[in-house]
């Protein structure tokens, strides 16, 4: 169960650390253009053996962002790995030089994103921000209803339940892109056991902004549980942008990265390939540490 776990979070922090993916360009915002994010996961079905909080404290994440400039910050875990938007241009931070000491710490990736995943909810969440995240809902629902009324972080909301249907979501898309979302939902399908459909429900304000989500990820009964929170609408965005002489290119980082599994060939995996999870505590306590198997060209792997 601790590696069925693992394999559901390690492509969620994956997919934010590359390139971007996980938010969409830029695009028009009225109302609660910015806020501040947090995202947090829990095990449906409680923490297996030998899996500490710790370990899943790694994955959480939480920044700001401005969703109509796209620009902003997400720290994960202790901050560790910490990801920087500022328009087309994305930094990641992704531990290279805790490996290498002499790597930079800072990956840079130009080119703005073809946009977030239609089919993960919490790629949309971070795309579109707390503005337009019910609309999108509504748009690829097949039931959605008020479930009453609640304060969250001082603010009446009403409390919204609804049903996401994947093929809803393809049956909506423009003309052009349906045959191959077609093909990806199978393939997600039949090959990750992804559920046609995604329960949540998400409590929204008055002015139509979203101020939490929450739904399950993956396959139960091991799925995990999302939360999203969005607060302190309107808050201004200030980068922190890290200097040239700690920045490299994605072929630099690649090239470094694969040097690195080819002088330690068997650190951070598993007999089978599959991530490993590591917890380490320091000085100051913030333990938990996470190791992602990469395998090179040279073994054979991806």
């Amino acid at each position: 169960m601790t590696r069925r776990l693992l394999l559901l979070l390690v492509p969620i922090v994956g997919a934010i650390l590359a390139e971007g993916a996980a938010a969409s360009g830029p695009g028009p915002l009225a109302a609660g253009a910015s806020a501040r994010i947090e995202i947090s996961f829990a095990p449906t079905a409680g923490l297996p053996e030998g899996f500490t909080p710790a370990m899943l404290d790694a994955f959480k994440f939480h920044g700001e962002m401005d969703f109509a400039a796209h620009r902003g910050q997400l720290s994960f875990g202790s901050g560790r790995w910490d990801t920087i938007y500022d328009g087309n241009t994305t930094y990641s931070k992704m531990g290279l030089e805790r490996l290498i000491p002499d790597a930079k710490p800072w990956v840079r990736f130009d080119g703005a994103s073809d946009g977030a995943d239609p089919f993960d909810i919490q790629a949309q969440a971070l795309g579109l921000g707390p503005a337009q995240l019910l609309p999108w809902l509504r748009g690829g629902s097949t039931e959605l209803h008020e479930a009453g009324s609640e304060i969250v972080s001082g603010t009446s909301t009403t409390r919204y339940e609804g049903t996401l249907d994947l093929e809803k979501v393809v049956e909506s898309a423009p003309a052009a892109d349906r045959e191959e979302l077609r093909w990806v939902l199978d393939t997600m399908r039949k090959e990750e056991g992804t559920p046609a459909t995604v329960p949540y429900t998400v409590w929204v304000d008055a002015r139509g902004l979203t101020h939490r989500l929450r739904f399950v990820e993956g396959p139960m009964p091991f799925g995990m549980a999302v939360t999203v929170e969005f607060s302190e609408f309107g808050l201004p965005i200030v980068l922190d942008l890290p200097p040239a002489a700690d920045v490299m290119s994605p072929e630099e980082f690649m090239q470094q990265m694969m040097a690195y599994t080819d002088a330690h060939p068997s650190q951070g995996c598993n007999s089978d390939g599959t991530p490993t999870v590591t917890e380490t505590t320091t000085d100051q306590g913030d333990g938990g540490s996470v190791t992602i198997c990469l395998r090179s060209s040279t073994e054979g792997g991806k």
